[in-house]
């Protein structure tokens, strides 16, 4: 479902720029006590930018949650639709493994550090 949410927003030249696990919400239908179908919803839109943007180099620079940007985006702010698929493999490897990668990083300066030694993010094993 969620795929399908930023295929949608990106066919619409859009990049989320913060897809992570607080920013998808899960939803049930059916009446309580009920099993129902289960939706999830991509939330929080407000990094959000049109990709005709960055193509003029504006909202290039450190966009998104730094544990979930793509090393690429941290250092050199290329923001592109891949930006969001990565962020969305970090955000599932987190809900399986309830462990998040780059666990020691705070912000971007500590992340921008780690990619420019070469370091990788750590995955739970």
């Amino acid at each position: 479902m969620i795929l399908q949410a930023l295929s949608s927003i990106h066919s619409l030249s859009y990049v989320h720029c913060d897809i992570k696990p607080r920013n998808i919400l899960a939803f049930q239908s059916g009446n309580r006590g009920e099993e129902g179908i289960r939706k999830l919803k991509v939330a929080d839109f407000g990094l959000a930018v049109e990709t005709w943007k960055l193509i003029q180099g504006s909202h290039n620079k450190h966009r998104g949650t730094p544990r979930y940007v793509p090393p690429e985006v941290v250092v050199d702010g290329r923001v592109t639709p891949a930006m969001d698929i990565w962020a969305l493999g970090c955000t599932v490897l987190e809900m399986l493994t309830r462990e998040i990668p780059w666990t020691r990083l705070h912000d971007v300066e500590d992340v921008l550090m780690e990619v420019r030694n070469g370091c990788r993010p750590e995955f739970p094993g």
